[in-house]
């Protein structure tokens, strides 16, 4: 059985305020004369800097929404820079076409309204290029934005500082391991956007046991006669000595995790079975 739908007319949206006019007259040559009401409702959430999520039939104008907000800025001066991620460089090549060509009819300078690709197959060369002076928009996938820019976001700080739209297409594919995978690669890349600039680099947290050890002295060889006085002397424990692991000058054993929680209390000594209380500090991680 079939199922048909019957046609509805088009339903327009309007812009408040409106498209700036180099980019509405970028729109206007290439035979746009209006928005549908999707696009403008999903545009001017975006200018509210809100999360938007658009799921429309194919050929309905999804790229529109993301490409509008970025032009605009462009054509005002702003600071503000673009990540398109997409799954497949086919369609990062077709996106960055479709950029050139809008940003050309609105007479958007290549400096101010720049594109990039930074993807496997980006030279070395261009790649430091990009890095030295990011793009307007910078268009890569999933796998360079984990092994290319996040392990080296000291590289990346003028571009992460100015980074103010995230765009992933093609959202129905990151499902699955990859989807999973990409969820935190996507949640690396909030936390380096929401440090502050002086903590970009990565610190790490070492684990150590909480008794120091004192120097050795080097001591010339024993004769027999010591060595056997040494023995008997060892064989008997003093009275009111302590185990070595618990003795005077430590405080028994501390784990510190990677998560920033630290194991204390009561430790027991793995020789004599006797306990000793240990207090730390949680350790500090960040990524």
């Amino acid at each position: 059985a079939e199922l048909r739908l019957d046609a509805e007319p088009a339903r327009c949206g309007r812009l408040d305020p409106p498209l700036a006019e180099p980019v509405a007259a970028a729109l206007a040559g290439a035979g746009i004369e209006s928005l549908w009401s999707h696009q403008a409702a999903a545009v001017d959430a975006a200018r509210r800097g809100e999360n938007v999520l658009v799921t429309t039939a194919t050929a309905s104008g999804k790229s529109l929404i993301f490409q509008l907000p970025v032009l605009e800025e462009a054509a005002r001066g702003g600071p503000g820079r673009a990540l398109f991620l997409f799954p497949l460089k086919a369609l990062g090549q077709d996106q960055r076409a479709r950029w050139n060509a809008l940003a050309a009819a609105a007479g958007l300078d290549a400096q101010s309204a720049s594109c990039e690709i930074y993807d496997g197959d980006t030279p070395a060369h261009v790649r430091a290029r990009i890095r030295r002076k990011p793009p307007r928009v910078l268009i890569t996938n999933p796998d360079m934005l984990h092994l290319g820019l996040l392990p080296h976001a000291a590289a990346w700080e003028e571009f992460l500082r100015d980074l103010k739209w995230v765009v992933l297409d093609e959202l129905h594919t990151y499902r699955g391991i990859f989807g999973c995978h990409f969820h935190h690669v996507l949640g690396r890349l909030g936390r380096q956007l929401r440090a502050p600039r002086a903590r970009r680099a990565r610190r790490a947290t070492s684990c150590s046991s909480a008794r120091r050890r004192a120097p050795t002295r080097r001591r010339s060889k024993p004769s027999a006669s010591s060595s056997a006085a040494a023995r008997r002397r060892s064989s008997s424990p003093r009275r009111g000595a302590s185990p070595s692991c618990c003795g005077p000058g430590s405080s028994g054993a501390t784990a510190s995790w990677p998560d920033g929680c630290a194991a204390t209390g009561p430790v027991s000594c793995p020789k004599s079975g006797a306990t000793s209380s240990a207090a730390s500090s949680p350790a500090s991680s960040t990524g």
